[in-house]
């Protein structure tokens, strides 16, 4: 949880200082951050304390005197923060420089992040065994929170109530063909982390 909590928070931290520090207008309004914070992120973040137990956990050694925070966890962290927030701004620069829309601009850079947030809490719910083999479907809570989410990032993008609030504007299939490509991008890497780590950790154990 507080692995999914940070790396969406630190990812937000990137996209802003990253166009400070480039010159260009800001990818994400505060309304905007504060709507992938408190309605995208939440209900994801909460159901993963409803997970349940990894197969034969209960098998393994305890682990004394560890940080909650180990190399793998924190790497993991700036690694997702980073590409993540940077994707994202970069999608924003895109559309902004092709289309001359602020709002359009803005509207992909904030649907990049609410969404690829949903999606990457699947690959980080456990550090061990990859994405297929940790079980898509076996948390309903977590299930039911991500329909939940998709379903409040697509309101504030689509209705024209929320348009208004959230100073969005609908998208096209063009736009999220690259939404999409970020969100696959983000999973493949997490996932080759993962990958690089478990391994690492299986070689000393060997040693």
């Amino acid at each position: 949880v507080i692995l999914y909590l940070l790396s969406g928070s630190f990812s937000e931290v990137v996209i802003i200082v990253g166009a400070l520090l480039v010159q260009v207008p800001l990818p994400l309004l505060t309304v905007q951050i504060l709507w992938i914070n408190l309605v995208s992120d939440s209900f994801p973040a909460l159901a993963l304390t409803m997970e349940p137990e990894e197969e034969s956990i209960m098998n393994k050694k305890p682990v004394l005197n560890k940080s909650l925070f180990d190399f793998g966890s924190k790497f993991l962290i700036v690694a997702i923060s980073l590409i993540t927030g940077l994707a994202s701004l970069w999608l924003f620069w895109h559309f902004w420089q092709i289309s001359g829309d602020m709002v359009l601009a803005r509207t992909v850079a904030f649907t990049s992040l609410g969404l690829v947030s949903l999606f990457y809490v699947f690959s980080i719910r456990s550090l061990q065994v990859n994405i297929f083999r940790s079980g898509l479907l076996r948390n309903k809570y977590l299930n039911g929170a991500i329909v939940v989410g998709i379903g409040a990032q697509l309101v504030a993008v689509y209705l024209p109530f929320f348009n208004q609030i959230l100073h969005t504007a609908p998208l096209g299939w063009y736009e999220w063909q690259y939404i999409l490509v970020v969100f696959v991008s983000v999973l493949i890497f997490v996932e080759l982390i993962k990958m690089f780590f478990t391994k690492s950790i299986f070689r000393a154990k060997v040693n």
